[in-house]
Protein backbone atom coordinates (compact mmCIF):
# COMPACT_ATOMS: atom_id res chain seq x y z
CA UNK A 1 0.00 0.00 0.00
CA UNK A 2 1.27 3.13 -0.82
CA UNK A 3 2.88 5.56 1.96
CA UNK A 4 0.50 8.38 1.05
CA UNK A 5 -2.77 5.83 1.34
CA UNK A 6 -1.49 4.87 4.86
CA UNK A 7 -1.02 8.19 6.06
CA UNK A 8 -4.62 9.07 4.90
CA UNK A 9 -6.16 6.10 6.71
CA UNK A 10 -4.13 6.75 9.49
CA UNK A 11 -5.35 10.66 9.48
CA UNK A 12 -9.52 9.56 9.24
CA UNK A 13 -8.98 6.74 12.36
CA UNK A 14 -7.59 9.56 14.74
CA UNK A 15 -10.35 11.90 13.10
CA UNK A 16 -12.91 8.65 14.21
CA UNK A 17 -11.19 8.16 17.32
CA UNK A 18 -11.77 12.11 18.10
CA UNK A 19 -15.59 11.85 17.09
CA UNK A 20 -16.61 8.87 19.18
CA UNK A 21 -14.83 10.38 22.06
CA UNK A 22 -16.99 13.64 21.73
CA UNK A 23 -20.37 11.54 21.31
CA UNK A 24 -19.61 8.71 23.40
CA UNK A 25 -18.91 10.21 27.30
CA UNK A 26 -17.28 6.27 28.04
CA UNK A 27 -14.71 7.23 25.74
CA UNK A 28 -13.40 9.83 28.25
CA UNK A 29 -11.35 8.99 31.21
CA UNK A 30 -13.71 9.25 34.52
CA UNK A 31 -11.49 12.63 36.08
CA UNK A 32 -12.54 14.11 32.08
CA UNK A 33 -15.89 13.41 32.79
CA UNK A 34 -15.92 15.39 36.32
CA UNK A 35 -14.25 18.32 35.14
CA UNK A 36 -16.25 18.76 31.76
CA UNK A 37 -19.95 18.04 34.29
CA UNK A 38 -18.08 20.30 37.18
CA UNK A 39 -17.85 23.17 34.56
CA UNK A 40 -21.03 22.92 32.99
CA UNK A 41 -22.72 22.86 36.13
CA UNK A 42 -20.88 26.11 37.22
CA UNK A 43 -21.20 27.78 33.74
CA UNK A 44 -24.91 27.14 34.12
CA UNK A 45 -25.56 29.06 37.46
CA UNK A 46 -22.77 31.82 35.86
CA UNK A 47 -25.32 32.04 33.10
CA UNK A 48 -27.94 31.68 35.01
CA UNK A 49 -27.07 34.41 37.75
CA UNK A 50 -25.68 37.04 34.43
CA UNK A 51 -29.48 36.89 33.21
CA UNK A 52 -30.66 37.37 36.65
CA UNK A 53 -29.04 40.72 37.31
CA UNK A 54 -29.68 41.68 33.66
CA UNK A 55 -33.36 41.66 34.46
CA UNK A 56 -35.55 44.71 33.83
CA UNK A 57 -38.83 44.06 35.28
CA UNK A 58 -40.53 41.69 38.09
CA UNK A 59 -41.86 39.93 35.45
CA UNK A 60 -38.49 39.00 33.76
CA UNK A 61 -37.24 37.91 37.69
CA UNK A 62 -40.11 35.67 38.05
CA UNK A 63 -39.41 33.62 35.39
CA UNK A 64 -35.68 33.49 35.82
CA UNK A 65 -36.31 32.29 39.03
CA UNK A 66 -38.78 29.44 38.26
CA UNK A 67 -36.06 28.37 35.15
CA UNK A 68 -33.18 28.59 38.12
CA UNK A 69 -30.51 26.03 37.80
CA UNK A 70 -31.44 22.93 40.21
CA UNK A 71 -28.61 20.97 41.14
CA UNK A 72 -31.00 17.92 42.03
CA UNK A 73 -31.21 17.46 38.60
CA UNK A 74 -28.12 17.34 38.08
CA UNK A 75 -27.69 14.57 40.61
CA UNK A 76 -28.00 11.50 38.18
CA UNK A 77 -25.14 12.79 35.71
CA UNK A 78 -22.61 13.10 38.72
CA UNK A 79 -24.37 9.32 40.50
CA UNK A 80 -23.55 7.87 36.70
CA UNK A 81 -19.98 8.32 36.63
CA UNK A 82 -19.80 6.98 40.66
CA UNK A 83 -21.61 4.01 39.11
CA UNK A 84 -18.96 3.04 36.92
CA UNK A 85 -16.66 2.72 39.36
CA UNK A 86 -17.10 3.81 42.81
CA UNK A 87 -12.97 3.04 43.86
CA UNK A 88 -11.75 5.61 41.53
CA UNK A 89 -10.41 8.57 42.72
CA UNK A 90 -12.78 10.26 40.54
CA UNK A 91 -15.67 9.06 41.90
CA UNK A 92 -14.94 10.19 44.84
CA UNK A 93 -14.97 13.76 43.19
CA UNK A 94 -18.28 13.01 42.05
CA UNK A 95 -19.70 11.47 45.68
CA UNK A 96 -18.03 14.97 47.15
CA UNK A 97 -20.50 16.90 44.94
CA UNK A 98 -23.29 14.84 45.14
CA UNK A 99 -22.85 15.38 49.68
CA UNK A 100 -22.41 19.28 48.48
CA UNK A 101 -25.32 19.63 46.49
CA UNK A 102 -27.42 16.55 47.16
CA UNK A 103 -30.91 16.12 49.90
CA UNK A 104 -30.21 14.09 52.89
CA UNK A 105 -31.24 11.00 51.60
CA UNK A 106 -28.71 11.22 48.65
CA UNK A 107 -26.26 12.67 51.03
CA UNK A 108 -25.77 9.77 53.52
CA UNK A 109 -25.57 7.26 50.25
CA UNK A 110 -22.67 9.09 49.10
CA UNK A 111 -20.99 9.17 52.54
CA UNK A 112 -21.68 5.56 52.71
CA UNK A 113 -19.99 5.05 49.33
CA UNK A 114 -16.90 7.72 50.31
CA UNK A 115 -16.39 5.36 53.69
CA UNK A 116 -16.43 1.94 52.36
CA UNK A 117 -13.96 2.84 49.14
CA UNK A 118 -11.83 6.41 49.62
CA UNK A 119 -11.74 6.58 53.97
CA UNK A 120 -8.25 5.72 53.43
CA UNK A 121 -7.06 8.36 50.84
CA UNK A 122 -6.50 12.31 51.20
CA UNK A 123 -9.17 12.77 48.90
CA UNK A 124 -11.93 11.85 50.94
CA UNK A 125 -11.12 15.24 53.46
CA UNK A 126 -12.79 17.51 50.71
CA UNK A 127 -16.20 15.55 51.52
CA UNK A 128 -15.50 16.27 55.59
CA UNK A 129 -14.55 20.62 54.56
CA UNK A 130 -17.95 20.60 53.02
CA UNK A 131 -20.04 19.15 56.39
CA UNK A 132 -18.65 21.89 58.20
CA UNK A 133 -21.79 23.99 58.17
CA UNK A 134 -24.27 20.83 58.55
CA UNK A 135 -25.62 19.12 61.71
CA UNK A 136 -27.58 16.04 60.50
CA UNK A 137 -26.45 13.14 61.85
CA UNK A 138 -25.54 11.20 58.64
CA UNK A 139 -22.97 13.94 58.41
CA UNK A 140 -21.95 13.70 62.27
CA UNK A 141 -21.65 9.50 61.94
CA UNK A 142 -19.45 10.47 58.66
CA UNK A 143 -17.17 12.52 60.72
CA UNK A 144 -16.29 10.31 63.02
CA UNK A 145 -15.62 7.83 60.77
CA UNK A 146 -13.22 9.76 59.45
CA UNK A 147 -12.05 10.67 62.42
CA UNK A 148 -11.43 7.22 63.34
CA UNK A 149 -10.39 5.21 60.74
CA UNK A 150 -8.15 7.63 58.27
CA UNK A 151 -5.15 6.92 58.17
CA UNK A 152 -4.05 10.68 57.25
CA UNK A 153 -3.56 13.25 59.91
CA UNK A 154 -4.43 16.12 57.74
CA UNK A 155 -7.72 14.50 57.22
CA UNK A 156 -8.20 13.22 60.66
CA UNK A 157 -7.82 16.79 61.70
CA UNK A 158 -10.32 18.47 59.11
CA UNK A 159 -12.87 15.41 60.15
CA UNK A 160 -12.32 16.68 64.15
CA UNK A 161 -12.67 20.37 63.35
CA UNK A 162 -16.01 19.70 61.23
CA UNK A 163 -17.64 17.63 63.66
CA UNK A 164 -16.39 19.82 66.46
CA UNK A 165 -17.92 22.67 64.51
CA UNK A 166 -21.15 20.79 64.08
CA UNK A 167 -21.58 19.90 67.98
CA UNK A 168 -20.69 23.34 68.65
CA UNK A 169 -23.75 24.37 66.87
CA UNK A 170 -26.29 22.06 68.13
CA UNK A 171 -25.53 23.32 71.27
CA UNK A 172 -25.99 26.73 70.15
CA UNK A 173 -29.68 25.68 68.79
CA UNK A 174 -30.54 22.99 71.68
CA UNK A 175 -33.30 24.09 73.83
CA UNK A 176 -33.18 21.00 76.60
CA UNK A 177 -30.41 19.20 78.34
CA UNK A 178 -28.40 17.94 75.11
CA UNK A 179 -27.54 21.62 75.29
CA UNK A 180 -24.15 21.09 77.78
CA UNK A 181 -23.14 17.48 76.60
CA UNK A 182 -22.91 18.58 73.08
CA UNK A 183 -21.08 22.03 74.30
CA UNK A 184 -18.50 19.36 76.39
CA UNK A 185 -17.84 17.33 73.61
CA UNK A 186 -17.12 20.38 71.19
CA UNK A 187 -15.06 22.32 73.58
CA UNK A 188 -12.73 18.38 74.04
CA UNK A 189 -12.36 18.11 70.25
CA UNK A 190 -11.36 21.82 70.28
CA UNK A 191 -8.79 20.94 72.70
CA UNK A 192 -7.93 17.73 70.65
CA UNK A 193 -7.39 19.79 67.70
CA UNK A 194 -4.77 21.72 69.83
CA UNK A 195 -2.93 18.96 70.95
CA UNK A 196 -2.86 16.69 67.47
CA UNK A 197 -3.41 18.47 64.48
CA UNK A 198 -3.00 22.03 65.75
CA UNK A 199 -1.00 22.91 62.38
CA UNK A 200 -3.45 20.83 60.13
CA UNK A 201 -5.26 22.97 57.22
CA UNK A 202 -7.90 22.79 55.38
CA UNK A 203 -10.17 25.80 56.40
CA UNK A 204 -8.20 28.67 55.14
CA UNK A 205 -6.00 28.84 58.14
CA UNK A 206 -4.32 26.44 60.36
CA UNK A 207 -6.77 23.93 62.52
CA UNK A 208 -5.21 25.35 65.35
CA UNK A 209 -5.96 28.87 64.92
CA UNK A 210 -9.38 27.90 64.39
CA UNK A 211 -9.89 25.91 67.67
CA UNK A 212 -8.46 29.06 69.44
CA UNK A 213 -11.18 31.05 68.33
CA UNK A 214 -14.00 28.97 68.32
CA UNK A 215 -12.92 27.24 71.87
CA UNK A 216 -13.21 31.05 72.94
CA UNK A 217 -16.90 31.56 71.31
CA UNK A 218 -17.70 28.22 72.58
CA UNK A 219 -16.76 29.45 76.78
CA UNK A 220 -17.43 32.78 76.64
CA UNK A 221 -20.01 34.27 73.87
CA UNK A 222 -22.83 31.93 74.90
CA UNK A 223 -26.24 32.88 76.50
CA UNK A 224 -25.86 33.03 80.01
CA UNK A 225 -22.63 33.48 80.69
CA UNK A 226 -20.38 37.00 81.45
CA UNK A 227 -19.50 38.66 78.12
CA UNK A 228 -16.03 39.24 78.15
CA UNK A 229 -15.17 43.21 78.49
CA UNK A 230 -14.58 45.34 75.64
CA UNK A 231 -13.19 49.24 74.82
CA UNK A 232 -13.55 51.56 72.45
CA UNK A 233 -14.91 54.72 71.10
CA UNK A 234 -18.90 55.58 71.01
CA UNK A 235 -20.70 57.57 68.17
CA UNK A 236 -19.27 61.19 69.44
CA UNK A 237 -15.79 59.61 70.03
CA UNK A 238 -16.13 59.21 73.71
CA UNK A 239 -14.22 56.24 75.51
CA UNK A 240 -16.59 53.24 76.90
CA UNK A 241 -16.12 49.77 78.53
CA UNK A 242 -19.19 47.23 77.64
CA UNK A 243 -18.69 46.86 81.80
CA UNK A 244 -19.93 50.53 82.42
CA UNK A 245 -23.27 49.03 81.29
CA UNK A 246 -23.46 46.65 83.42
CA UNK A 247 -27.19 46.01 84.70
CA UNK A 248 -28.29 48.31 82.95
CA UNK A 249 -31.06 48.23 79.94
CA UNK A 250 -29.18 48.94 76.60
CA UNK A 251 -30.26 49.64 72.95
CA UNK A 252 -27.72 48.49 70.62
CA UNK A 253 -28.15 49.99 67.55
CA UNK A 254 -26.34 48.24 64.88
CA UNK A 255 -26.16 49.89 61.10
CA UNK A 256 -23.98 50.59 58.60
CA UNK A 257 -23.55 52.80 55.20
CA UNK A 258 -22.46 51.45 51.93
Amino acid sequence: MPVRIIVILALLAGSASADVAEICPQSKTLAVRVKDLRRSFEDARQDWYRSFRAAKTETERNRLLAERVDAKTWLPRFQAIVDVDPSDTSAADALTWIVTHGGDATRLDALDALVAHHVKRRIIGRACRRLVYLTDSASERFLRTVLRRAPDVDVRGQACFALARGLARRAGLATGKDGPALRAEADRLFERILKEFSKGKGFGMKLGDHAERDLFELRHLVVGKTAPDIKGCDADGAAFKLSDYAGNVVLIDFWGDW
